[in-house]
């Protein structure tokens, strides 16, 4: 195996590691407290954060290459929000293949309301003026966030060595490096 083979599975498997320490702090801190006003999963929180993001006039497909994710969980995903009020979806007169989304009233109190949740988690646990009497283990998700920092700290290095492999080499267009 070469160097730089390694190089590109520490990075994605580095990615992946963050990647699920964002999820779990998600699910486990926010959530709760968001589907006691919306019954979103995680996934689909990001799809209808990511259309309110890009804004109006975006397709599946724009979404997908926004979040990196496959299409059909994408599509998963938006059969809910279209189908719970939280999205629409309608005609793209440029490319007939495609519908254009845009997000509801009810989608944008949604995904207003989960940022403002997840602001003010992070903005507490950053402060440290987070109440002790608080359901929560404050000292479990400090350690998860310091976790997700080393990652990603660790992440960048990877990504910056992996970077300067990919400037010493040239490819072919056969695939082949010289």
């Amino acid at each position: 195996m070469e160097l730089i083979d390694l190089e590109d599975m520490k990075y994605l498997s580095y990615a992946e590691w963050i990647s699920g320490d964002y999820n779990d702090f998600v699910k486990r801190s926010i959530l709760p407290e968001f589907n006691s006003r919306y019954d979103l999963k995680i996934r689909e929180v990001r799809v209808l954060n990511s259309i309110a993001e890009l804004g109006p006039d975006k397709s599946a497909s724009d979404i997908s290459d926004h979040l990196r994710q496959d299409p059909a969980t994408v599509t998963r995903s938006l059969v809910k929000l279209i189908g719970n009020g939280y999205v629409v979806s309608f005609e793209n007169f440029n490319d007939g293949r495609s519908r254009l989304l845009k997000t509801t009233d009810k989608g944008k109190e949604a995904s207003a309301y989960f940022m403002k949740i997840f602001t003010f988690a992070i903005n507490q646990l950053a402060s440290g003026e987070v109440d002790a009497s608080a359901h929560y283990d404050r000292d479990a998700i400090t350690r998860s966030l310091k976790l997700v920092s080393m990652r990603a700290k660790t992440f960048r290095e990877s990504q910056r060595r992996l970077a300067r492999l990919l400037k010493d080499r040239t490819f072919e267009l056969t695939g082949q490096n010289t």
